[in-house]
């Protein structure tokens, strides 16, 4: 298996192929993303580089460019693409980073900003972009199935507990509308605290990043990993999303959706371990 110091030195000899005016001689590895594997430069520079040969770079260029000045934060403007290898560069947003322990220790001010905050960003990205944008994106609706029948066949010969407590997560989930509807809107689908930037002094979102997974579904689905944080920061965006846009947010279908995916990723990734 590749060691991280290999594959470093393996994409940065990539970059000074493309010819490009950044230095990567001490760019740092992140493969830590789920699409992508990134360098980072010491003077701020995120180079890109998709992991799989069908990921569509091009499709998550012209994301960015639409996406561009439509929304109060900033998003990565993407200035390189490469010809030589699949990776785009671009200008790292400097902000604040938050985490559940800095949530976690805020008081009820800041999470009722934080909150109002989260919930005008996604009001944003779900009715900003063009109907121009969306005809050329051609964006694909979300794929429920995706999860549920690889869950089915891991836990089709499991114990009749395991698969009692499956059966129960399907038909809570499957509550929920899973055809496209007309009140689907455009999600960022990767929306969480390891993707915004905020503030130095406030938890204003100054940055969103990580456009990767852009689709087309029910709104709730963006709030989903906010559960990771915790209930009451779910609820409490919900309800801003909903005095903003007038819509109902479906925040039991956004934990339910979150408790799938995760039990969905643990498969693919080989972790699988009992339900819980």
């Amino acid at each position: 298996m590749e060691s991280d110091e290999d594959l470093a030195a393996k994409l940065r000899r990539a970059v000074e192929l493309e010819d490009w005016p950044i230095s990567v001689v001490d760019a740092t590895l992140d493969a830590t993303g789920w699409d992508h594997i990134v360098l980072v430069s010491q003077d701020g520079w995120i180079l890109q580089f998709p992991r799989s040969p069908d990921f569509d770079l091009e499709r998550e260029v012209n994301v960015l460019n639409c996406v561009r000045g439509r929304l109060s934060a900033q998003t990565p403007v993407v200035q390189f693409v490469g010809s030589v290898s699949r990776v785009i560069a671009y200008r790292r947003i400097v902000g604040r980073q938050l985490d559940v322990r800095d949530v976690s220790r805020m008081s009820e001010r800041e999470l009722e900003r934080l909150a109002e905050s989260l919930a005008g960003i996604l009001v944003e990205m779900h009715t900003s972009l063009s109907d121009d944008c969306k005809s050329q994106l051609e964006l694909p609706h979300f794929e429920f199935e995706q999860w549920l029948d690889v869950i089915r066949r891991e836990y089709s010969h499991s114990d009749a507990s395991s698969r009692a407590e499956l059966d129960h997560m399907m038909r809570a989930f499957s509550k929920t509308t899973m055809e496209p509807s007309p009140k689907d809107v455009v999600l960022h689908n990767d929306f969480h605290l390891g993707n915004i930037a905020f503030m130095q002094s406030d938890v204003q979102i100054l940055g969103l990043w990580d456009f990767s997974s852009v689709s087309v579904g029910p709104a709730w689905l963006d709030f989903r990993y906010l559960a990771r944080v915790g209930g009451e920061l779910l609820e409490r965006t919900s309800r801003y999303y909903t005095r903003m846009a007038g819509a109902e947010i479906d925040t039991e279908s956004a934990r339910n959706s979150l408790q799938l995916e995760t039990l969905y990723d643990e498969i693919i990734l080989g972790r699988r371990g009992p339900l819980r």
